[in-house]
């Protein structure tokens, strides 16, 4: 080897892509050992039965949080990316967040005080839920703003907030010797406005022209088409905690969903590239956006082939972490590996979709996979238990795929 060749070697800088994928993956990183830590303190304060109700009432809140916005963040990345104005668009996104949160919170708290009213009381729903559907999405807009500016940095340490007020609740729990779903619920609520709130005044955009700010209803209607792949794709990967906690009951929902966040910390590395490469994308022209799909596909498969053969060989190990009440999530564990495969590639293909300028298609796409996989649920659950829900995970991934799939490939047809 010359010493050309040396000096350029060792001159060479990562490109701002691989910055960025290595800076959302570190702070993915520091998020899944918050919610590891969160996980192993609440399943041992709380027991599988009182973790099962959490995380099942929590789920519900949390499909029901993608409505919050409407869309109006997807929107302000595209709007970023695209050299659009910052401050007046930051702050009539923000403004949609938060109105659209108190209005579901109006609409969702009596709702499942309804369908969950006898599994936890309503004061206990209502701190959940203002956390969960008002609070907590009041992060978003400055996550994606970084986003879109390409700075996955900041954008990631955002998104870490949420998780780390969630810890910080947790280890208050375990000082304070809180043992019940009841007391746990306002500590969370507080720690989380306390950390939003600090977010809020301390990373908001100073100065700038407010008079081109648009209206709410601007605002909304530019985001609407971006809402309905969000919340299909939170309600197929949330609702199964819910379905089960009325259908088998807090123990075994609480077993599946110590399982499930498990495997879903697996997932974030690909979130984590998809964050990165989503502005870049949607500023692509047409041959450099498929120019792009070959690698993509083949680091995602990579990837998630690798960390499911990791997760199946830990598997049996995971309830010495947990406690002994979990002795059914390491079993369980197993059966989930398939689903970080399917999940991953399932992310890439419904990004694709949306930078490629086929929204409607994804919209379509994925209520299809949603409708397809509550569906099965409702009716595999009683059946086969956990083992049913797996199942309809992995066919509504599958049914996502396969249509994203042929919908990129008819558009370069036609192109």
């Amino acid at each position: 080897m010359s010493i050309a060749q040396i000096k350029q070697m060792v001159s060479w800088r990562p490109g701002q892509l691989a910055r960025n994928t290595a800076h959302a993956s570190g702070w993915n990183i520091l998020r899944i050992a918050l919610q590891a830590s969160s996980l192993i303190l609440m399943a041992r304060i709380l027991g599988a039965e009182g973790y099962g109700k959490l995380a099942g009432t929590v789920a519900l809140y949390v499909t029901f949080a993608q409505f919050a916005g409407l869309g109006s963040g997807i929107a302000l990345v595209r709007h970023l990316a695209r050299a659009g104005e910052l401050h007046a668009r930051m702050s009539a996104t923000q403004r949609t967040y938060l109105a659209t949160g108190m209005a579901l919170f109006v609409l969702i708290w009596p709702l499942s005080i309804l369908t969950l009213g006898g599994t936890l009381s309503p004061t206990t729903l209502a701190f959940l839920a203002c956390a969960e559907l008002v609070v907590a999405p009041m992060l978003l807009p400055l996550a994606y703003r970084h986003q879109a500016e390409e700075n996955m940095f900041l954008s990631g340490a955002i998104l870490t907030l949420a998780p780390f007020a969630r810890f910080l609740a947790v280890l208050y729990a375990l000082v304070a010797q809180v043992h019940d779903v009841a007391a746990f619920a306002p500590l969370y609520l507080g720690w989380l406005t306390i950390v939003v709130s600090g977010a809020l005044c301390f990373a908001w955009p100073r100065g700038g022209d407010m008079r081109q700010r648009p209206s709410l209803i601007a605002t909304i209607r530019e985001g609407l088409p971006y809402v309905i792949s969000g919340v299909a794709v939170t309600a197929g990967g949330e609702l199964d905690k819910t379905i089960l906690l009325r259908s088998a009951g807090g123990a075994l929902a609480g077993q599946y969903a110590a399982a499930y966040r498990i495997m879903q910390a697996m997932t974030l590395p690909v979130n984590s590239l998809i964050m990165a490469v989503t502005p870049r994308q949607f500023a692509a022209s047409g041959p450099d956006h498929r120019r792009q799909r070959k690698w993509l596909f083949a680091t995602t498969i990579l990837y998630s082939t690798i960390a499911a053969s990791f997760l199946w060989l830990l598997a049996p190990y995971a309830s010495l972490a947990l406690g002994n009440e979990f002795q059914e999530s390491s079993k369980l564990l197993r059966f989930l590996c398939l689903v970080i495969v399917t999940n991953s590639v399932r992310q890439v293909v419904v990004m694709l979709l949306t930078t490629g300028g086929m929204q409607a298609a994804r919209n379509v796409v994925e209520t299809g996979a949603v409708v397809v996989s509550v569906a099965a649920m409702l009716i595999l659950i009683p059946i086969f238990s956990i083992v049913g829900a797996i199942t309809a995970l992995i066919g509504a991934d599958g049914i996502a795929i396969l249509f994203g799939l042929y919908s990129l490939r008819k558009k370069d047809n036609t192109a």
